[in-house]
């Protein structure tokens, strides 16, 4: 049994891992991709396609739980062993791509999506102007892409 203490601190880690300080988002996400497999059996193959500058803390911790809300999606949905996570940068935006060739769904009827953690995630990346879009059919699997600017939009 875990003591309140050590649940607390892989609470914190889990959430924001210290690597996400100091090595930037592909690392921290090849660093989930490790405890995915060893927690869920889910291998996840992590990409970057292109160069890539730096973020500032906010987006990389919004866009980590973002990446990690939807792979806990595939392990509770998708029914498959293996997802993968592309990174980019292009035009000034930054993706975000989360791919699996699992069950799927109707994109036209999409179920409701993950619970509270998927939601709020959601909502703190649409504070930095992105967006999360779904494709999807019955049996081809699923692509979740997050799309959100390189530089935070400036409020009016």
């Amino acid at each position: 049994l875990l003591s309140a203490s050590e649940l607390t601190r892989r609470l914190t880690v889990d959430l924001s891992p210290p690597i996400l300080q100091g090595e930037g988002l592909y690392h921290a996400l090849v660093w989930l991709s490790t405890r995915m497999k060893e927690e869920y059996g889910l291998v996840v193959t992590v990409q970057q396609k292109t160069e890539w500058q730096p973020l500032e803390e906010g987006m990389r911790v919004a866009l980590f739980q973002m990446a990690r809300e939807l792979l806990f999606n595939v392990v509770k949905h998708a029914g498959v062993d293996e997802a993968t996570v592309l990174l980019a940068q292009a035009d000034e935006m930054v993706t975000v791509t989360v791919n699996d060739d699992g069950r799927g769904f109707d994109a036209e009827h999409p179920p409701v999506i993950g619970g509270q953690g998927l939601r709020q995630a959601r909502q703190r990346v649409e504070l930095y102007g992105g967006r999360l879009s779904l494709e999807s059919a019955p049996g081809a699997g699923t692509r979740a892409t997050i799309t959100v600017p390189l530089r935070r939009p400036v409020a009016a």
